[in-house]
Parts: C-alpha cells; structure tokens; sequence
C-alpha cells in the first residue's frame, strides 16, 4: 500500500526505475508462471544459467522496500498527503474486499470434516507431541 502511495504522489523520475526494477525481478521470479517469461528467457543473455528463479523474489524485495519508504515519505509531506492518503485507503479496502470473498468462497464444511474424519481413522500414525523420547547414539 505504501509503494502504491509512493507511485501515485512522487515524480516519475525518481520511482520509474525502481518500479521496473521491481517488475522485471517479479517476472524472473514467477518465471513459468508469468506469460512472456518465454521471450524474457530467450532475450536476455545468461537467464537461462539461473538454476532457481525464484531467488530473485530476494532481490524484487530491495526495490519494493525502496518504494514503501518513498509512499511513507510522501505520506509524511504536507502537500500530497490526502492524495496518497485516499489511495493507501483504496488500497486496503480492496485487500480486505478480495480476503473476505476469498475466505467466503473457500472449501465448504464437508470438506473440513472428511479431512478431520481422515486424521481421526489414522490413529495410532499420527505420533503424539505427550510421549517424545529423546535420541540416543543407537537410534542413528
């Protein structure tokens, strides 16, 4: 919400480069998941030495905090305050709309049942937390 913030009150110039810093390091992490990651791989020289692209969400994080500071500074300034405010506000009503209907439309009660029925038939499998033993030398 504070990089939103960040993109709505600042000039471009200073968020522009982070925000497609931030998008491109998003786009390798997502990789198959993301639909041009296909020509990202085929364009960009040495992306296809990257065992595990998932390792530059670590990296879409340094833009992203970039961000947020800038959205938390614009909402400390004066003059853009109610303009990134109504946005931070936008923002976390959408988040919270899009929590609800996703909690709304999750598994029905039936299923939690059968899953709570399945571990009840496990019985004796499941190991108890109350009867641990510590290891010894003979247990390796």
């Amino acid at each position: 919400m504070l990089v939103l913030a960040a993109l709505v009150s600042e000039r471009p110039r200073r968020w522009l480069p982070l925000a497609v810093l931030a998008g491109f390091f998003l786009a390798i992490a997502m990789a198959r998941y993301f639909p041009a990651y296909w020509v990202l791989y085929k364009t960009i020289p040495g992306l296809h030495l990257f065992r595990a692209p998932a390792r530059a969400a670590s990296v879409f994080a340094l833009p992203m905090g970039l961000l947020a500071g800038m959205g938390l500074d614009a909402l400390l300034a004066a003059e853009t305050r109610k303009r990134a405010a109504r946005c931070v506000m936008a923002s976390s009503v959408s988040i919270i709309a899009a929590a609800v209907f996703a909690l709304a439309s999750g598994p029905s009660p039936a299923y939690w049942s059968r899953l709570f029925n399945w571990f009840q038939a496990q019985g004796e499998r499941i190991p108890s937390t109350s009867r641990r033993r510590r290891l010894s030398i003979r247990d390796w």
